[in-house]
């Protein structure tokens, strides 16, 4: 192994130190109490935005020589066990690298869903379901990865439920074999009072019609009356033919 082939992170913790630190050299104060107003969350947030959290991330776990998997997943939990919300966030996208280089699996959902049942907020759990598990179950097309779906779907948990739909969308962009599932989840789903579900419900149909709108709109005329409002309204954005029925 030559020096260039050598890892530049070894020890899981010397990575998440420097990712702090850096998290906190391109803080913004003012920033951090907007975030945190917004996100009415109670956590620490040092104010970075996300395109210099990105490139933070890209730096130190996408560049080669990248760390070896196991490196990156344990200094994600790592960063994931910090009270700084920016922490979370960078932990979510170090693992979003990761989920890209192929480096998580099926078996990968295990812990991963205690995190997302830990998310406390969309701007933690979204990035989870579309840059994770998403990533995750769209390379995994089984019956497997569907099961997981639908048990994930009955949780008692706010989060989990959002996830079991949210986590279709990156499949769902591809192509509509996992359409059926999403039916059948949504169906489910649809009575929710939960704010967080009816809006996912909208949003992952509202993005598949961009390019089947006649599929969205054949799922969705017989249930436009079962709709609340904000599924109804997300749904009808891109299609025309059923605006009227937010009026």
């Amino acid at each position: 192994m030559t020096a260039s082939d050598t890892p530049r992170w070894t020890d899981p913790h010397d990575l998440a130190e420097e990712f702090l630190a850096r998290l906190r050299a391109a803080g913004n104060p003012t920033r951090a109490e907007g975030e945190a107003k917004y996100l009415k969350s109670p956590r620490p947030f040092l104010g970075v935005d996300v395109p210099t959290m990105r490139k933070i991330t890209r730096s130190l776990v996408c560049a080669q020589p990248v760390p070896a998997p196991e490196v990156a997943k344990e200094a994600a939990l790592l960063l994931w066990g910090r009270p700084e919300f920016d922490a979370r966030r960078a932990a979510c996208e170090t693992l979003c690298a990761a989920a890209r280089r192929g480096e998580l699996d099926r078996s990968s959902l295990d812990w991963l869903e205690p995190m997302i049942a830990d998310g406390e907020t969309w701007a933690i759990v979204d990035v989870l379901c579309v840059g994770v598990t998403g990533v995750i179950l769209d390379a995994d097309r089984s019956a497997m990865g569907d099961a997981v779906l639908r048990r994930w779907s009955h949780s008692p948990d706010m989060w989990l439920r959002r996830a079991s739909v949210l986590s279709m969308l990156p499949s769902l962009r591809h192509d509509l074999a996992r359409w059926p599932l999403f039916v059948e989840l949504a169906d489910h789903l649809m009575p929710e009072r939960e704010f967080f579900i009816r809006k996912v419900i909208g949003w992952v149909a509202r993005d598949v019609a961009r390019r089947w709108p006649d599929v969205v709109v054949d799922w969705a005329t017989p249930r436009l009356a079962d709709m609340s409002g904000v599924t109804r309204r997300e749904v009808v954005r891109h299609l025309p033919q059923l605006a009227s029925a937010v009026d």
